[in-house]
């Protein structure tokens, strides 16, 4: 199976984040001013003005920050991976972080992330620690540049100049309730798009261990 290690924030803060997304996606085809160039998109909008925007947020059960990949994992190097990082998470510290209203499409450009805020420095530290787990248990791993990004919605690709500042506007003072990230989470991810994640293993963090 091919495993990734995720963070899930707790379920009361994805439906926080899911319930903003709602009541901004039912204003997205109120006029505004503001260009979609704020958040990095600079293609010309195919609707036209004043029209609205779709916006799609994802399921809470997909709302997971992706940490790293371990590739495909036979059952038996699983195991060790598991118990390696059950292991050396026991002297990690939990980062307390929350969601914060700043867009990101992180290469995909329908694709939205919110980014992280608060602890994003030991959020990072735990990143490192994970990887230097998965090392010593004999792991090659993706070495792209871990991005503390919540993923939270789908954006229709006809959206216009105007339903996307109401988005960005909608957004952007955003403060979501912070979280102490105390759970690494083992998921297989499916292909295609329902993105499927399903859990195989929570890798306790520091004192939660106890």
């Amino acid at each position: 199976m091919y495993l990734s290690a995720v963070l899930h924030p707790p379920l009361a803060q994805r439906e926080e984040v899911a319930a903003l997304l709602a009541d901004v996606g039912g204003r997205m085809s109120a006029p505004a001013v503001e260009s979609r160039r704020r958040w990095g998109r600079s293609r010309p909008s195919s609707a036209p003005a004043g029209a609205g925007g779709t916006l799609t947020p994802l399921p809470v059960g997909l709302m997971a920050v992706h940490v790293t990949k371990f590739g495909y994992v036979e059952p038996e190097a699983g195991t060790r991976l598991r118990t390696t990082l059950e292991r050396d998470a026991l002297g990690w510290t939990a980062p307390t972080v929350h969601v914060t209203g700043e867009l990101s499409t992180h290469g995909s450009d329908e694709r939205l992330h919110l980014a992280l805020g608060g602890d994003v420095d030991g959020l990072r530290g735990v990143f490192r620690e994970i990887t230097d787990s998965a090392k010593r248990a004999g792991f090659m791993l993706d070495r792209r540049s871990f991005r503390p990004l919540l993923p939270v919605a789908d954006l229709d690709d006809g959206v216009s100049d105007e339903a996307l500042a109401t988005l960005v506007a909608g957004l952007e003072d955003f403060v979501g309730t912070p979280w102490s990230v105390e759970v690494v989470t083992l998921a297989r991810l499916g292909f295609g798009s329902g993105d499927e994640l399903t859990e195989v293993a929570t890798i306790p963090i520091g004192a939660s261990a106890g």
